[in-house]
């Protein structure tokens, strides 16, 4: 299990891209932010089920 999976909880899909959605376990800081764009995540504003829409991170690819 990397240190990127440990910062990260599975939250659903965002349903426009099929794409698993994360919100963080960790509080947000320039260390976390570079830890997880630098494993490919991004953050942005995703609709889960129910047409809830939050910000999470998800694969940027």
């Amino acid at each position: 299990m990397s240190k990127v999976d440990n910062m990260l909880e599975y939250i659903g899909e965002d349903l426009p891209t099929c794409k698993r959605a994360y919100k963080l376990k960790v509080a947000k800081n320039a260390l976390v932010k570079l830890s997880l764009k630098s494993s490919g995540y991004t953050e942005k504003e995703v609709t889960l089920q129910g047409n809830k829409k939050q910000m999470a991170w998800v694969q940027a690819n």
